[in-house]
C-alpha cells in the first residue's frame, strides 16, 4: 500500500495484535497559489493545505464578494461570517 506524499508507520499494539498506521501528513513547503490549491482540493493530498487555509481565503474573499454581488448569490450571512472569522 503507497501513501503519496506521506510518512506511513506501523505498529503492533500489544492488547489486540492489530496493526496501526500513523500517517504524518507533511505540509506544502510553501503557501499555494490559488491555482495549485484548487487542484489539491481535488487531489488526495488536500491535508497539506491545511496551515494556508485561512490566508488562501483571506485571498478569495473579494472574489466572493464579486460573485455575490454581481450574481446575485445571496450569501450576504455567510460572508460576514467569513470576514469575521478572518479577523479574529
Amino acid at each position: 500500500k503507497s501513501v503519496a506524499l506521506e510518512e506511513v508507520n506501523e505498529t503492533l499494539t500489544a492488547e489486540t495484535g492489530a496493526v496501526a498506521e500513523v500517517i504524518t501528513i507533511q505540509p506544502l513547503p510553501e503557501e499555494p497559489d490559488l491555482e495549485t490549491a484548487v487542484q489539491l482540493c481535488q487531489s488526495d493530498e488536500v491535508e497539506r493545505m491545511q496551515p494556508y487555509l485561512a490566508a488562501l481565503l483571506r485571498k478569495l474573499y473579494p472574489l466572493l464578494q464579486l460573485c455575490n454581488n454581481q450574481l446575485q448569490l445571496g450569501i450576504d450571512d455567510a460572508l460576514e461570517k467569513i470576514h469575521q472569522r478572518l479577523n479574529k
